[in-house]
């Protein structure tokens, strides 16, 4: 359950993504979100991508990061994260960016073309989790709807319409898949997604801890960055059991969090919320 944002859990989410409701208790990743608005939106980029290994966060940045802005600044996002009925996903999308529904019997090309021309500053759709698409084990006939989709849309859309595709970094050799090669050499830029360092989990961790009620002693914030980010970086969004790390990536900073919590290694205040 989500309150006002939040996870009825806690303020700290370990490593379930953040969506659009979450975008006030999104904190850490600025910098990349200014550089993935300005990728998305320069001059002459119809196609762009946004890649990074599994559980950097991807998905937060693009649902609780990029849609508030876009819609902020005039333009249509929609965010698709599945492709099993792509129809109803981009219905979806459109919906929880409050545009209207498809006319009766309206093709998804026609319809996304149209929101695209409607909306003030165009439209940038997002294709989210495309290694489950352009992967050897996907299905040839959906890899083949989504080719001729983005074929016609690109076309019905024309300038106005932006894509943005986001693959794990394993995958990003595969988009070729989905658009031929030339089209995206000659139009896309990427950008790479890094886990956090030191300094970006002491900042998510007061402000989060701030934005949400929650006391934290002066100074933990620094120490438990230093203990998260003992083996190098790390990722915002992947399960860990906050123990030894000798194999596998480093903790995601929710789960680590709540299992010191646990085990009494992070102090009894730690995540105490103020009155209480």
């Amino acid at each position: 359950m989500i309150l006002s944002g939040v996870a009825a859990t806690g303020p700290f989410r370990g490593a379930l993504p953040f969506d659009e409701s979450g975008s006030s208790v999104f904190f850490g990743r600025q910098v990349e979100l200014e550089a993935l608005y300005t990728q998305v939106l320069q001059d002459g980029v119809r196609v762009s991508a946004l890649t990074g290994p599994s559980g950097v966060g991807k998905t937060s940045l693009l649902r609780a990061g990029l849609l508030p802005v876009l819609a902020s600044e005039g333009y249509l996002g929609l965010y698709v994260g599945d492709y099993e009925d792509l129809d109803q996903e981009l219905i979806q999308a459109a919906s929880r960016s409050r545009a209207e529904p498809p006319h009766a019997g309206e093709p998804m090309v026609d319809y996304v073309a149209r929101l695209t021309h409607a909306s003030r500053g165009g439209a940038v759709l997002m294709l989210d989790h495309l290694e489950a698409v352009v992967s050897d084990s996907a299905p040839a006939d959906a890899i083949d709807k989504i080719k001729r989709f983005l074929s016609g849309v690109l076309a019905a859309g024309g300038a106005r319409l932006r894509l943005l595709f986001s693959v794990d970094s394993d995958a990003y050799h595969l988009l070729g898949r989905l658009l031929p090669r030339s089209v995206l050499a000659a139009t896309g830029s990427t950008f790479e997604l890094r886990t956090f360092d030191e300094d970006q989990t002491a900042a998510v961790i007061e402000q989060t801890a701030l934005q949400t009620g929650t006391f934290i002693e002066a100074g933990l914030a620094g120490k438990m960055s230093t203990d998260l980010c003992r083996e190098g970086t790390l990722f915002p969004a992947r399960p860990a059991d906050g123990g030894a790390h000798d194999d596998g990536p480093p903790p995601d900073i929710g789960a680590a969090l709540r299992t010191k919590r646990r085990r009494g290694d992070a102090g009894p205040d730690l995540l105490r919320p103020r009155g209480r």
